[in-house]
C-alpha cells in the first residue's frame, strides 16, 4: 500500500503512478486528493514511480514536508 496525505494547509491536486520496471497491477493509475493505493501482483525488482502535485496557497508560510507511507501487509516487520 502506498499512501500520501497532503501536508497541512495544502491539497494534492493530482497524482499519477507508472510501472517503470517489471510488472505490477495498480488499483488506479491517477487521481486527485489524498490517496491510499494497493499495488498487487508486483514482480521481483519491479519499480512503480509516483508523481504527486501539491497545491500550496500563495500565503503559505513555514516549512513544507510531504511524507509518503509504504506498507507491505505480507511483511509486518520489514528489515
Amino acid at each position: 500500500t502506498v499512501a500520501d496525505t497532503a501536508p497541512v494547509g495544502t491539497t494534492i491536486s493530482s497524482w499519477s503512478a507508472v510501472v517503470t520496471t517489471g510488472t505490477a497491477t495498480l488499483a488506479n493509475a491517477s487521481g486527485t486528493g489524498d490517496f491510499s493505493e494497493v499495488i498487487t501482483n508486483m514482480s521481483n525488482g519491479a519499480v512503480v514511480t509516483y508523481t504527486v502535485n501539491v497545491d500550496v496557497p500563495a500565503d503559505f508560510t513555514g516549512g513544507l514536508t510531504n511524507t509518503v507511507v509504504v506498507t507491505n501487509p505480507e511483511d509486518p516487520t520489514p528489515g
